[in-house]
């Protein structure tokens, strides 16, 4: 046992040594024995959450940034674990004020969808739209995933392609005048 524990916080430029950047790192001297143990605190910077989640996507969110980085998907810029408020997008367009998701089973529990819902209810406040689909949709039809996509896109901008980067254009969009609208969905 130790007869007494204190707690240093360390500077800055010691910090800035430390596990990554954003994070705290505080470590414990015990003068008993003068080891240091080391106690590493989740990082609380959204910055270092939004890399922390970029680092680790799943195989779906691979798939669909594939998709959409770069300017692939008609020139359309889009962002990766997009800080917003107290919430991370998945993917988010800036031009379009549009928020893609990609959600897996546990966003059928019913704690989560509590949580969902008050995030659109969010999202809505800020103007920006979301779209959320299930990972099983993506493996299943891709090419409806990304028509749905781009449909937001165009309706949100009224742009059918941004001619920003042309030679990365992956997605070719449809001819618009060729689209038959969809019938409005029920309220």
């Amino acid at each position: 046992m130790f007869r007494s524990t204190s707690v240093f916080s360390l500077s800055s430029a010691e910090r800035r040594r430390g596990p990554g950047r954003g994070g705290t790192l505080n470590f414990i001297a015990t003068p008993a024995c003068h080891l240091k143990t080391f106690i590493y605190a989740l990082p609380v910077n959204p910055t270092s959450n939004a890399r922390r989640l970029r680092h680790k996507p799943t195989d779906e969110e691979k798939e669909l940034w594939r998709a959409l980085r770069a300017g692939r998907f008609a020139g359309f810029k889009f962002r990766r674990q997009h800080p917003a408020g107290n919430y991370f997008l998945d993917f988010y367009c800036p031009a379009a004020e549009l928020s893609i998701e990609l959600d897996g089973f546990q966003h059928g529990l019913p704690e989560q969808r509590r949580h969902d819902e008050e995030r659109e209810k969010f999202l809505e406040a800020e103007s920006i739209e979301e779209l959320r689909f299930w990972n099983h949709q993506w493996r299943a039809n891709r090419e409806a995933v990304l028509l749905e996509i781009w449909n937001a896109l165009h309706r949100r901008t009224g742009c059918a392609a941004v001619m920003r980067k042309v030679q990365n254009h992956r997605f070719v969009p449809p001819n618009v005048s060729g689209l038959i609208q969809p019938p409005p969905k029920p309220v």
